[in-house]
């Protein structure tokens, strides 16, 4: 699995701020360790930007000799394709390699040798003061606007640097910000250049071309007033509010009279799942709806429906994506015909299911799908985009437009059972994806015990009376870095989510089974969601569900396989940290057992805390405690 954009982007930022100085004395050469995190760098920005054919990443360290600046820079081609004039974006690392800055900057060399210095930086310090005016609102006090850098350069190039620049950040040595942050700060820049640098390069012209003297050119599509900074990147824009509470009580209410019988906390968990992250895997045993159930979901929300069936012989992504044939054409494979449908039916939902799809390994077949599904950024209009599934000949043998990025319309289902036909799932696989289990059966039902309510909400199959738009299938984030300000309510519920699996991982970690950052941020995402249809996660006899005792079954439990002591101390603490209260783990076990294995006990976690227990008698009966047998 490819290392994430953001960690490979803070790896190798620390390379070189770790190793350039000792570097400059060693001879320069493309395989030295700075030479290769340049490489690394520059690959992580292009994953990291917003999408666009417009893009130009480039990095140096120098050429023959090393350079007394490195830097790397963003361009967009249609305004400039060189560092030497224009707007654009760079990463400055400091001479002495105690710092790098990471800036939106000018092209000094062209304008300074047709003016001379005094002149040339006299005009750029009046197109960066212009810029600032109108950026400032938009990247707020986390930046610094002026050209106050310091790259300590021995060098007229790194003064010019430095002259030049219009906005910064600055990350020390030892002192980085973490990979998300680093990669917010990146994409926040890189969003705002994308958006404005167009509007900015006509209000610099007259002055870059006239002197100081002129006026700013006043374009139509400059702003008058800077906007106020979004609540959330990823919060649709120019789309009409989506009640989800009554969108979900009607989606529950048509699947029930079609008579099939899924308790209505597993369409809310499964709706809400797929809206915060569009892999989900619906586990349990055979003939329980686990391919029903997308179906249903996508044909009474109007959303595309399609099934590809996994085949045991999978072996890599072929298949799925496509290759390369004898004759150098290239064969797409079935789901990226569908990538390519959804991309060009973007207001529509899309729904994919891949059936059985522990047939054959996820991790080898579905490698790069996680990837470029992990790789979601904004795309401006409150959506997102991940980057392209396809790498290596495949790719190289397509244009752009034929090689889509993942759209924020796309959703992916996995239907599994597990027996000894079928493979196990990596942590990898588990991290990345929802598991949804719908295996509780009411065998009793008949056609006379429909409720009423349901039957009288009738909706034939095949259509919605209430069709979902695309947006409505969106995150209110990716991460939880991206929400901005938040209530009161959202961050209490966030706090219960981060408490909870800071206690779980305390018994995780004897079995080096903890959970990490991208766990805590998907789970409490969930329950935010799920905030806005709490009356949905309810049984059919009308109990409520908690979303946080499910989000905890559903990221926790699919992870914790094996019969080593080591997992028999995770799951013990676990139990009782489940249970809620003070008792020894073999009391609550012969209770649970004597009440006839309810799916619900317990008192904090009561679902989380029975799947526990039914682990437990497992690793006691057979030595092996696993979620999926």
């Amino acid at each position: 699995m490819p290392q994430p954009a953001a960690e490979q982007l803070h790896d190798a930022i620390a390379t070189m701020l770790g190793d350039y100085i000792t570097a400059k004395s060693s001879p320069m050469k493309g395989d030295h360790p700075v030479s290769v995190a340049m490489k690394s760098a520059v690959a992580a920005v292009e994953r990291l930007l917003p999408p666009s054919p417009h893009w130009k990443v480039v990095g140096s360290v120098g050429k023959g000799n090393w350079a007394n600046v490195p830097w790397l820079s963003v361009l967009d081609t249609r305004l400039t394709t060189t560092t030497q004039e224009g707007i654009y974006l760079v990463f400055l690392f400091r001479a002495d390699g105690d710092a790098v800055y990471w800036s939106l900057n000018q092209g000094v060399t062209k304008l300074k040798n047709q003016l001379g210095g005094k002149e040339a930086f006299a005009r750029l310090g009046k197109v960066a003061d212009l810029v600032r005016n109108d950026i400032r609102a938009d990247l707020g006090s986390a930046w610094s606007y002026n050209a106050d850098i310091k790259l300590k350069s021995t060098t007229s190039l790194g003064s010019s640097y430095e002259r030049s620049t219009i906005a910064w950040q600055r990350y020390d040595k030892g002192q980085l910000p973490t990979a998300s942050k680093l990669a917010d700060a990146v994409q926040a820049l890189a969003e705002r250049y994308q958006a404005k640098a167009e509007v900015w390069t006509e209000l610099a012209r007259p002055i870059i071309e006239q002197g100081t003297d002129a006026q700013p050119a006043t374009p139509a599509s400059a702003p008058t007033t800077a906007p106020a900074p979004p609540r959330s990147r990823y919060a649709p824009t120019n789309h009409a509010p989506f009640d989800y509470a009554e969108a979900v009580a009607q989606l529950q209410k048509e699947i029930a009279a079609e008579g099939f019988c899924f308790e209505p906390w597993q369409v809310a968990a499964y709706v809400t799942a797929l809206r915060t992250k569009p892999f989900v895997i619906l586990a349990g045993i055979s003939g329980t709806g686990k391919s029903k159930l997308p179906r249903l979901v996508a044909d009474l929300t109007g959303a595309q429906h399609a099934m590809i069936a996994v085949r045991p012989d999978w072996a890599d992504s072929s298949d799925l994506l496509g290759y390369v044939d004898l004759q150098s054409q290239f064969r797409p494979g079935a789901l990226l015909n569908e990538v390519r449908n959804a991309t060009q039916h973007a207001d529509e939902p899309h729904h994919v299911v891949l059936d059985e799809m522990n047939l054959a390994r996820v991790e080898q077949y579905l490698a790069e799908v996680l990837s470029a599904m992990e790789d979601r950024q904004p795309n401006g209009t409150g959506g997102w985009a991940g980057r392209t599934p396809l790498i290596g000949a495949a790719a190289t043998t397509l244009s752009k437009n034929d090689n889509p990025v993942w759209p924020a319309n796309l959703a992916l289902v996995g239907t599994v059972n597990m027996d000894e036909t079928t493979h196990g799932f990596s942590r990898k696989v588990l991290d990345r994806a929802f598991t949804l289990e719908v295996s509780d059966v009411n065998l009793a039902w008949s056609p006379d015990k429909a409720t009423s309510p349901a039957a009288s909400a009738h909706t034939a199959v095949g259509g919605s009376s209430t069709p979902w738009p695309a947006h409505a299938w969106w995150p209110r984030a990716t991460r939880l870095s991206e929400l901005g300000p938040i209530a009161d309510a959202d961050d209490k519920t966030i706090q219960a989510v981060i408490q909870a699996l800071q206690e779980a991982n305390r018994h995780l970690q004897v079995a080096q089974l903890q959970v990490g950052y991208r766990v805590r941020d998907e789970a409490a995402l969930f329950c935010l969601h799920a905030r806005t249809l709490e009356t949905a996660f309810r049984t059919s006899t009308g109990e409520p569900v908690a979303p946080l005792d499910l989000v905890l079954g559903m990221k926790l439990l699919p992870r914790l396989v094996g019969g080593s002591q080591a997992l028999r101390t995770a799951l013990e603490g676990l139990i009782g940290w489940a249970y809620g209260k003070s008792s020894k783990v073999e009391d609550v076990h012969a209770t649970w057992v004597k009440d006839g294995h309810p799916s619900r006990y317990g008192t904090r976690f009561p679902r989380t805390c029975a799947r526990l227990l039914l682990m437990w008698q497992r690793l006691k009966q057979e030595g092996f405690a696993s979620y999926w047998l």
